[in-house]
């Protein structure tokens, strides 16, 4: 795997500095709804571990320039009998994001999910005329709404981290969220996968899934949220279930935060509670999880037949087959040769 150095200057923008092709091992992770990351393993140089150590130099590979990792992080273990290695990390372009807040309050109700990601990123890291000049990142633009999308999302977002509450909206509205590098700068991109449920089937059978994880996990999951906030002397809350009964019953309680409530009605923060009890209980689900290792690239190409993001069947020999949401992509390359492996969660059994 060939991965491109950059390196940016407020004075020259982006430019390749380097090509690595001598990489010991190359970790790439791409996320649907979440950051992805990288690692490279290297052998160790003067030069090469010096020009690593800026803020500011991003990889791409040497076949997608698109998704673009940021550096942010550099080890180096020195060994008189192994020899020296550099183990450079960070993650995808999204993280930029990352650096900014929330600074004014933003409540949507049933607004578009791609048009709330927009405004928030608008809001607090596009340069316009009422954001302080430093927030800015001249580099950065906002891309385009999804064409045909409808799914709307209600939030409210103060002082919370910007990708935070983006990822958050692309959770609840269903979509994804890249930040595509260009070559020049990046574009913020929300979108939504394909559904390819009747063109691509991983299975034994076809003999295109080799080995393979699944995990049921509800450690976490709950069917009641009452969520509370203090207001002066008194506390208020607001509780949100699915009416399950008895042992079925799994409650939990949330504090709210970055909740100011000195300036509400009772009324209005029981509303607000109430919300955000909902949006809890929605996020709340049982923890199902399916990763395989693809055997046949040739049958199904990732990037051509399917995307990250892409509804696609799996079936394995336990009996268990489903529709599922292909939300991560690693790709890893070592001693071993290369491997492509994709995660599929949002899982749905078929009966």
């Amino acid at each position: 795997m060939n991965i491109y150095v950059w390196k940016y200057t407020k004075a020259q923008g982006f430019q390749t500095v380097t090509l690595i092709d001598y990489a010991i091992s190359v970790i790439w992770i791409r996320r649907y709804q979440e950051t992805g990351e990288f690692e490279l393993y290297l052998p160790a140089t003067a030069e090469l571990f010096s020009l690593f150590l800026d803020d500011l130099t991003f990889l791409t590979k040497e076949d997608e320039i698109e998704t673009a990792m940021k550096v942010e992080s550099v080890q180096l273990t020195t060994d008189p009998e192994e020899g020296d290695r550099l183990i450079v990390s960070g993650r995808s372009a999204e993280c930029i994001l990352s650096q900014r807040i929330v600074t004014n309050r933003n409540i949507y109700d049933e607004i578009r999910a791609d048009s709330v990601i927009f405004r928030l990123i608008y809001n607090n890291a596009i340069p316009h005329a009422q954001l302080i000049e430093s927030r800015g990142i001249p580099e950065m633009a906002n891309g385009t709404i999804i064409d045909g999308f409808e799914e709307t999302v209600s939030g409210s977002f103060y002082m919370e981290n910007l990708l935070d509450s983006v990822w958050s909206i692309c959770k609840t509205g269903h979509i994804g969220f890249r930040t595509i590098f260009t070559g020049s700068g990046f574009i913020n991109q929300p979108y939504a996968g394909a559904d390819r449920t009747q063109k691509v089937i991983f299975s034994s059978e076809f003999e295109n899934l080799g080995n393979t994880e699944y995990l049921y996990d509800m450690t976490n999951y709950f069917n009641s949220v009452t969520e509370t906030a203090k207001k002066e002397n008194w506390i208020c809350e607001a509780t949100v279930t699915d009416n399950s009964e008895g042992m079925l019953l799994i409650e939990h309680h949330v504090e709210s935060e970055n909740l100011d409530t000195s300036e509400m009605t009772a009324d209005d923060l029981r509303t607000e509670l109430n919300r955000r009890a909902k949006n809890n209980l929605y996020q709340s689900k049982v923890k199902q999880e399916f990763s395989g290792e693809i055997v046949n690239t040739e049958m199904y190409r990732y990037g051509i037949d399917y995307n990250l993001g892409d509804k696609v069947n799996i079936v394995n020999g336990y009996g268990i087959e489903g529709t599922a949401i292909v939300t991560e992509i690693t790709e890893t390359e070592d001693a071993s040769g290369y491997r492509l492996i994709p995660t599929f969660s949002d899982w749905k059994v078929i009966t």
